[in-house]
């Protein structure tokens, strides 16, 4: 019966051990799988282009750095389209359409930046 008693008080110990060093000795580190996009907002006339740039978020450019390739895309490729995609740039080229579109870049591990962009009509000034 002693025997057992020992057992558990081992058991017990080594759960407490555990528990101790995973709330003190294991840290947990959040990634944050953000990128940001230059310039973060744009506004076009038609037929207008613009070349978007990403990096890192300054609070990760230490700890994280670009994975290649980036995956460029449009929300709306009736609205415009990308044009010289290249490393951690892309230019991007409005269509003869008025309204809002986005341009997102992924990395293959999942972290995402986003651009806002809206396209206006040009203003034709009669004599």
């Amino acid at each position: 019966m002693k025997k057992n008693g020992v057992w558990q008080l081992c058991v017990v110990g080594m759960i407490w051990v555990g528990l101790f060093m995973v709330g003190l000795g294991c840290d947990r580190t959040e990634t944050d799988r953000s990128m940001t996009v230059s310039p973060s907002n744009a506004r076009l006339l038609w037929q207008e282009s613009i070349t978007f740039t990403v990096s890192l978020p300054d609070n990760a450019a230490e700890d994280r750095e670009l994975y290649y390739p980036l995956e460029w895309s449009v929300s709306d490729p009736s609205m415009g389209y990308l044009q010289r995609i290249g490393g951690d740039s892309v230019v991007y080229v409005a269509a003869r359409r008025s309204g809002p579109n986005s341009i997102l870049v992924r990395d293959p591990f999942g972290a995402e930046g986003v651009a806002s962009i809206v396209q206006e009509q040009p203003v034709e000034i009669g004599d």
